[in-house]
């Protein structure tokens, strides 16, 4: 990356940019796939998905949010920083690449015995199998990428970013231009998973070198196992926050295909993976203020901390805004032009915008300001609550109310009016930070 760029181009606005057009490319991808296989077919991917999803959450342990709280820790006496700091990427890559495995052999047995209650179709076993993996890759490659991000080495992290989304979208693409059907799909998506999979390990080993002074793929290295033995408090907590999420994120599709038909599936679907679509643009903010909102909370820069913070909060309202409107007005002729068999989309997706101005404005500094303090554990508590009243609200909208894909959406958003003011309150209520008490 020239140095002109880095010069005139924040990081967090240059990160913002390349998400945006990694959003753009994999819109395209999503809209080319559903137009090919139809509402019913792309009903099969969503819940497919949403079990293999739901499997992966069961699983997961946030080791990641583990490796960000050790490597801003000073290491223990005597180790050598660099050494350490590698030990603690090697041991995160390792123990995610045990547990993907066994979530992808768990949601291919949960899958064959269940996959017949949420769709009125045939599903192939290789399409089980082919979901199970893709899942599987698709959360150890999010892992290798917050490493990646972990670096700082923002510019060329962003630019691999670009080149990993392109030719992975143009893999599927062409796959689902020759085969179009589900087994095209699902080939192209296989081998540009892992071709991502590996140039992204490629691009790790490389930031990781310039960032620290060593390879991160070379002599595997022990020292910090004792301190991830020491962390089963913060494992735990992590864990179940994965239930929580579990439920939050895979339970509205499952029960949409439960109570609806394979049409309303496929529109709630569809407009959950557009709306998903601003995740773009958290994950660009989150890779450039995770790190720095962890490290200012380490060393009590609070100030700092909490100007970052409000600079979130306004950036979620910028976005929120237009993004609601634009979905209520210019989506129903696109969709009615491009989209015939997506009847209803506009409304469910304008829904589902909303979480939004909760996820940026507040989560983005919410969550870093938890890990730093190691109390992820009041918000696991908290998660499944609203989890659980997520479900709820859905179940009775789908099963009594209004069995549509606008329904599933304000089950889904329930979740957020739930966890995030109890949070809130919680921290208020504390007393203990004095970050809390600088925001209040």
């Amino acid at each position: 990356m020239s140095n002109r760029v880095k010069r005139f181009v924040r990081p967090e606005i240059f990160l913002i940019a390349v998400n945006l057009l990694c959003a753009a490319v994999g819109l395209v991808q999503t809209l080319v796939v559903a137009a090919s296989l139809g509402a019913p077919a792309y009903a099969v991917i969503g819940i497919l998905v949403a079990i293999a999803s739901l499997i992966a959450n069961f699983w997961d342990v946030r080791l990641f949010d583990l490796a960000m709280r050790l490597l801003v820790q000073a290491p223990p006496d005597g180790q050598e920083p660099a050494i350490y700091r590698k030990s603690v990427a090697q041991l995160t890559l390792a123990f995610s690449a045990a547990i993907v495995l066994l979530a992808a052999a768990t949601s291919m047995l949960v899958a064959t015995f269940s996959v017949h209650l949420f769709v009125d179709q045939p599903v192939a076993l290789r399409w089980i199998v082919a979901q199970a993996m893709l899942t599987a890759t698709a959360s150890l490659l999010g892992t290798v990428f917050a490493l990646q991000r972990l670096t700082e080495r923002f510019y060329a992290f962003g630019a691999a970013r670009i080149v990993h989304q392109i030719l992975g979208s143009g893999v599927v693409l062409g796959s689902i231009w020759l085969f179009p059907n589900l087994d095209g799909y699902f080939a192209g998506a296989i081998i540009a998973a892992f071709g991502n999979l590996v140039g992204a390990l490629v691009v790790l080993d490389r930031l990781w070198a310039s960032r620290h002074g060593v390879r991160l793929i070379s002599r595997a290295s022990g020292l910090a196992l004792p301190a991830y033995r020491q962390s089963w408090r913060f494992i735990l907590g992590g864990t179940v926050i994965g239930y929580g999420k579990m439920i939050h994120r895979w339970s509205d599709v499952l029960m949409i295909g439960y109570f609806t038909s394979d049409q309303v599936t496929g529109v709630y679907r569809l407009a959950r993976t557009v709306a998903d679509g601003l995740q773009i643009m958290t994950d660009a903010l989150s890779q450039y203020y995770f790190p720095v909102l962890v490290r200012l909370r380490a060393e009590r820069r609070l100030s700092e901390f909490w100007r970052a913070a409000r600079r979130l909060a306004v950036i979620a309202a910028a976005v929120t805004v237009p993004s609601v409107a634009g979905a209520l007005v210019i989506v129903p002729p696109l969709a009615a032009y491009y989209l015939p068999a997506f009847d209803g989309i506009a409304t469910a997706l304008a829904i589902l915008i909303l979480p939004f101005l909760v996820i940026c404005g507040v989560h983005l500094w919410l969550w870093p300001l938890l890990v730093e303090r190691g109390e992820i554990g009041h918000f696991a508590a908290l998660s499944i609550l609203a989890a659980l009243v997520q479900a709820g609200v859905t179940a009775a909208l789908l099963a009594w109310i209004w069995p549509s894909a606008a329904a599933g959406s304000l089950g889904y958003v329930s979740y957020y009016v739930v966890i995030y003011p109890a949070v809130l309150i919680m921290l208020m209520r504390r007393r203990t930070s004095p970050g809390v008490a600088t925001a209040r």
